[in-house]
């Protein structure tokens, strides 16, 4: 410990001293824009003619060149627009705004989301853009930033449909999902097909997956930036998009005529419930003796005011909510089941450009997540029997500040500082009716954080570069405090101009926060608990090393890395036990701590990129594995979505001016099931499986392609019209969902319906359940 503390003072006061000692004259300073709707654009490339100095925008499209002389030229790049060249000969420092034209070749999107004319800038990153995200053909043509995700090397995704992203072995909950600054708890509609990230509303989504910048922390696998759009600050425009799930209308545009302010408004919501109304209405005229129901919406707003080209202040809005509804009704009793679930987000995000070189940021958030079951029955007076209620929640409020030195176009300092309160209620549980109970008490635990970090970047003539940091965590848990000193260091070399590149990197992170995951796929039902005594917060350590080469204009990228990861403090059910169907009992009763986790793998894809096409390769060979002292006989077992193999293929072509044609195909690895090794009968003859071992079984592999075909019109009213048409699951793969037995009994052959003699013995079959199989889609867009 001491001596990795003394490593990264040493390297953090040697770049101290390099920072301060350099001098350059000149400081070229602006914000790369779209030139229709004056948006900033997030990582745009800006080069001097030669390329000798270069750099990437930041969240707010904000750069900074450092130069020792004057260019003559300096090219603006982004993917998916035109490049532009622009003449220099100022020469002194200037700040100015660059606007660049979106291109009609959509073949220009790639994964990587910006060209780097650096290779190693992509070692452990996945940028991805609006229209990255509409390339992929996606589940009954609803497009969705974390599938897309689920298709990059190192991530993959949970069951068939699921929008969970397991990260190199980490679970969804060690993913820090941010919305504009925010924390987001649960990402999944309607269990999970959809995530709550409308298409229309994002700008940007950024993965991390290694190498973490010291101004990150709370989790354990990745960071996951959601950048909302910021609205067109010169025209009005609306987008109405109807699916086969849910429909979604955008809006957008200035709210005076300066062009100052702006606003977006997105909003999407589902229609499932009116395919059910014929059943809804049986129902209520008693012709029918149930009915489900199943609908959710989403919002996004945000405002954004540019007091000047320095000063920016936006307001991030965002709710999103779910239910699920189950009814039964005879003549003499009648069930009503009710599940809802929803995040509310708000961030008031300041930005500033102070001096020459100094960049300030500060973001004050609010989040809170919910989720209410009610399970209630009447008998047929419609008088209540038993009403039980079952509720959770978490609340967030934060305050992130970060200061960033620019000393050079290519290095800079950077610190700052995080409060955190939260507030966490696991689980409330009461029961009304003829017998009133409390069956779970109201518990509500606090996690207050605080975080101090300092990191420094640098990138030298030579090809050398770092990226070095650390982050202090105190955790001000009910019981006690936690600390964790968090080194994070990301080093290496490029050569060949910068198309290859080497890179090693260490990074330590914590989590104060646990998920008790429940046996429902896609469930929301999973219960945040806070880190106490007990069960002490979750560490990891993890260790990446990879190599990229990229040709001279960039149209071919190819990488390899691999990783090794170690977490501490895991906890999990014992045995048998769930929170839910052992409701009278405290979650700490019902778990058991000190896990261990170890995940390693390679990762390799290779991006193609042409005129007319744009497409990945990515395959992620892994093991993930678990240990806990009551599970297994306290040996290593896999985890739940371990899987050794995962290939994602996937690539969009522009037949011509109006078609373009997408297709993605993947495999996995079957994940890890716990199955029966044996059974027997007990003293009623009722069939008792024996277990040995957790998931000491195989679902099988998965498989499947999707196609997508893309047609583009203008109408006689000037309107963009999109038409999309698709199969998800072409060739019909019955892919497992879970797993299902049925038991019979095996009776002498004497025994027949009226006489039935006892058992001599049973038999078990196990299938696979299967949901969603060759399923056509369509859906319709126009812009005006």
């Amino acid at each position: 410990m001491q001596t990795s503390v003394k490593l990264f003072i040493t390297i953090g006061l040697i770049s101290v001293v390099w920072i301060v000692n350099a001098q350059s004259p000149i400081r070229l300073r602006g914000i790369i824009r779209d030139a229709k709707s004056n948006e900033p654009l997030i990582g745009a490339n800006i080069v001097t003619q030669n390329q000798s100095t270069g750099s990437i925008t930041n969240t707010d499209g904000y750069f900074i060149l450092v130069l020792n002389a004057p260019p003559k030229f300096i090219c603006a790049s982004y993917i998916g627009y035109k490049s532009d060249t622009l003449h220099y000969t100022n020469t002194k420092d200037t700040f100015f705004n660059v606007f660049l034209e979106p291109s009609l070749l959509l073949s220009e999107v790639t994964i990587q989301g910006n060209q780097q004319s650096r290779a190693g800038a992509n070692l452990g990153v996945t940028s991805l853009s609006s229209k990255q995200i509409e390339q992929v053909p996606a589940l009954l043509g609803e497009t969705d930033a974390m599938r897309v995700l689920a298709l990059t090397p190192g991530v993959q995704g949970g069951a068939e449909g699921n929008t969970g992203l397991h990260v190199r072995g980490g679970s969804p909950d060690q993913n820090l999902l941010l919305l504009d600054g925010t924390v987001v708890y649960n990402a999944a509609h309607l269990f999970g097909f959809l995530s709550v990230f409308n298409p229309d509303a994002i700008k940007n989504v950024k993965l991390i997956r290694e190498g973490f910048p010291a101004q990150y922390g709370g989790r354990l696998s990745s960071i996951v930036e959601v950048s909302m759009k910021e609205g067109n600050k010169k025209e009005h425009h609306k987008k109405l998009s109807i699916g086969l799930i849910s429909s979604r209308l955008f809006m957008e545009g200035p709210v005076s005529k300066q062009g100052k302010t702006s606003y977006m408004l997105a909003g999407r919501a589902s229609y499932l419930s009116l395919i059910s109304l014929p059943a809804y209405i049986q129902y209520r005229n008693g012709s029918r003796k149930d009915f489900q129901s199943l609908w959710m919406n989403d919002a996004n707003l945000k405002l954004t005011h540019e007091f000047s080209t320095k000063t920016k202040l936006a307001l991030s809005v965002f709710n999103a909510q779910d239910h699920w509804g189950s009814y039964f009704d005879t003549n003499s009793e009648k069930s009503e089941f009710s599940l809802k679930w929803g995040n509310r987000t708000a961030a008031l995000r300041l930005t500033h450009q102070s001096g020459r070189d100094k960049f300030i940021q500060s973001v004050l958030s609010y989040n809170n997540y919910s989720y209410h079951i009610n399970n209630k029955s009447l008998d047929g007076k419609n008088q209540t029997i038993s009403n039980i209620i079952n509720q959770a929640k978490i609340q967030d409020i934060a305050w992130n500040n970060t200061i960033q030195w620019n000393q050079g176009s290519a290095a800079y300092l950077y610190t700052g500082f995080e409060l955190r309160h939260q507030t966490v209620n696991p689980n409330f549980s009461t029961s009304t009716g003829e017998n009133p109970i409390q069956i779970l008490p109201k518990e509500t635990q606090f996690v207050n954080t605080a975080a101090v970090f300092l990191g420094q970047k640098i990138e030298s003539e030579n090809g050398f570069f770092v990226d070095a940091g650390f982050r202090y965590s105190l955790y001000l848990l009910h019981e006690k405090t936690q600390n964790f000193f968090e080194p994070r260091l990301k080093m290496g070399k490029e050569w060949d101009a910068g198309n290859q590149a080497i890179q090693i990197s260490v990074s330590k992170m914590s989590q104060a926060l646990h998920l008790l995951a429940t046996s429902g796929t896609g469930l929301p039902n999973d219960v945040w608990v806070a880190a106490n005594n007990r069960f002490p917060a979750e560490s990891s350590l993890q260790y990446s090393l990879g190599y990229t080469w990229q040709n001279a204009n960039q149209s071919i990228k190819w990488s390899a890395e691999t990783y090794y990861k170690s977490i501490k403090n895991l906890i999990d059910y014992r045995p048998g036990l769930n929170l839910y169907e052992i409701p009278n009992q405290d979650w700490e009763n019902l778990v058991d701590g000190s896990g261990l986790g170890r995940s390693y793998g390679l990762e390799l894809s290779l991006y193609k990129q042409t005129e007319r096409f744009s497409g990945w390769i990515a395959y992620t060979l892994s093991k993930t594995e678990r240990k806990i002292s009551t599970v297994n006989s306290n040996a290593w077992y896999p985890y739940r979505y371990d899987r050794r193999h995962d290939l994602a293929i996937t690539g969009s072509y522009q037949l011509n001016e109006k078609w373009k044609l997408g297709a993605n195909f993947e495999f996995q690895t079957g994940a890890a099931v716990t199955l029966p090794v044996a059974a027997h009968l007990d003293i009623d003859d009722y069939p008792i499986f024996v277990f040995e071992g957790r998931n000491n079984a195989r679902m099988p592999s998965y498989h499947r392609l999707d196609v997508s075909f893309t047609k583009e019109k203008i109408t006689q009213k000037n309107r963009k019209v999109l038409w999309s048409y698709g199969v998800y699951n072409v060739y019909g793969r019955l892919n497992p969902y879970y797993l299902d037995y049925r038991l019979g009994y095996i009776r002498p052959p004497d025994s027949n319906f009226y006489n039935q003699l006892s058992p001599i013995g049973f038999y078990s079959n196990f299938w696979q359940r299967s949901i969603l199989r060759f399923v056509p889609f369509i859906s319709y867009q126009i812009n005006y």
